[in-house]
């Protein structure tokens, strides 16, 4: 008999885990298509498994992936970097990215991730990375349009800091086949 993508023979862990069908189809799909080898499916399929008990032990989630938050993959994160050794936690990020991605566009996934990248030229204070984080964060439970929350973004960077010029742009995940990108501006841009 076949092992799963997500569990070798050496494995001896069953395969009823919370989430274990949607991980299954994935890694099957990558497989047929030839997107990932088998050696990486095999390790994203313990990555996910891995984060999935860990979800379950931590609260009693059920397996649905469509309710994870932002804070459920920091917090996870933050704990593996203290027990885990670096590659192994750059593993099951890159897995859950992948997974999530793919989740995300064939709909079982609603919220959003973006890319924000913000370009200035500081007037009188700058930005604090510390402070931008945490800022960030503020929008995890949020439900804004994209456009609304990068014009929000830069007009309170403008309000903090009094930059002499700001772009702020949104790279936002593909959701139902479009992805958005939206870039905001304030000020000249100075000539180099």
């Amino acid at each position: 008999m076949k092992p799963s993508p997500v569990q070798s023979d050496d494995d001896g862990e069953p395969t009823d885990w919370p989430g274990f069908k949607e991980v299954s189809d994935y890694l099957t799909r990558q497989l047929a298509s030839r997107r990932l080898a088998p050696r990486t499916c095999l390790t994203y399929g313990r990555s996910l498994k891995g984060f999935a008990l860990w979800m379950k032990s931590n609260g009693g989630w059920d397996g649905d992936w469509s309710r994870l938050t932002a804070r459920n993959l920091r917090d996870f994160v933050i704990e593996r970097q203290q027990t885990h050794q670096r590659t192994s936690v750059h593993n099951q990020v890159s897995a859950l990215r992948a997974f999530l991605a793919d989740l995300r566009e064939r709909g079982g996934i609603t919220s959003d991730f973006a890319k924000i990248t913000i370009r200035y030229v500081p007037g009188p204070r700058i930005v604090e990375s510390k402070s931008l984080k945490l800022y960030y964060w503020s929008y995890r439970q949020q439900g804004m349009f994209h456009e609304h929350l990068t014009n929000k973004i830069l007009d309170d960077l403008v309000a903090a800091v009094d930059p002499i010029w700001c772009e702020v742009t949104g790279a936002f995940g593909v959701r139902g086949g479009i992805g958005i990108t939206v870039r905001a501006e304030h000020g000249k841009k100075p000539q180099a």
